[in-house]
């Protein structure tokens, strides 16, 4: 399937400026406090930037359950201007009320300029306490996976002249048959391009979806 094609004519950047992105795995909370009258809580799990607050990625919703599991896991690019800016990933714990607003429970929160330091060009597991917004200790331990993967540089030898080699070379310059998209010669980089496209698609979706049932049915036919 060829991501490019989906984006084509949304206002997301085609020629993404990213310098990378973030995988993220969030797998299980244990021990987290009982939010509802019955002791239990309906927890989930959101991404988002501390400067801005708005979430880039949620959970699925797990009703009564005092530990919870995910096993979800997404991308999420990272731009220059957010390292200039000092920015912070925050993992944070809600509980979900059907009346009223929902419930910060606890979070976990990064330095962007920290992870990219000490998670590059890998995935690490990661065992962490559940802070307050205050940063004071609340019950609950998040079970999760993390890594940093910079932007592929492509090699000059990708670079062609826009004509297929398979193809005669007495009709090979016809304009028909002209490709100028390159080719994409080694698994890191369909790895590293495909995850970028994937961010970008699921960022296009979730700012167009009326709710989070309609984002997962259209990324699943896409996808």
């Amino acid at each position: 399937m060829d991501m490019s094609k989906i984006l084509q004519g949304d206002a997301v950047k085609k020629e993404t400026d990213a310098m990378g992105l973030i995988y993220i795995k969030i797998k299980r909370a244990t021990g987290i406090a009982g939010q509802d009258r019955s002791g239990k809580s309906d927890p989930f799990i959101t991404l988002a930037y501390s400067q801005f607050g708005k979430p880039v990625y949620c959970t699925r919703i797990i009703e009564q359950e005092l530990n919870p599991c995910w096993n979800e896991q997404t991308c999420i690019l990272v731009y220059q201007d957010q390292l200039t800016e000092g920015e912070k990933l925050s993992v944070e714990l809600w509980d979900s009320d059907k009346v009223g607003s929902d419930d910060v429970v606890g979070k976990v929160q990064f330095d962007l300029r920290d992870l990219i330091k000490d998670y590059g060009n890998k995935i690490s597991e990661r065992e962490d306490e559940m802070v307050d917004e205050k940063g004071k200790p609340v019950p609950g331990t998040l079970y999760w996976d993390i890594g940093y993967f910079p932007r592929a540089n492509f090699k000059s030898s990708m670079r062609t002249d826009g004509k297929d080699v398979s193809i005669p070379e007495e009709i090979r310059h016809r304009s028909e048959f002209a490709d100028d998209k390159g080719t994409v010669t080694t698994q890191q980089e369909v790895v590293s391009t495909n995850c970028l496209l994937r961010a970008e698609l699921e960022i296009h979706l979730r700012s167009n979806c009326k709710s989070s049932t309609e984002f997962v049915a259209i990324l699943g036919e896409q996808c």
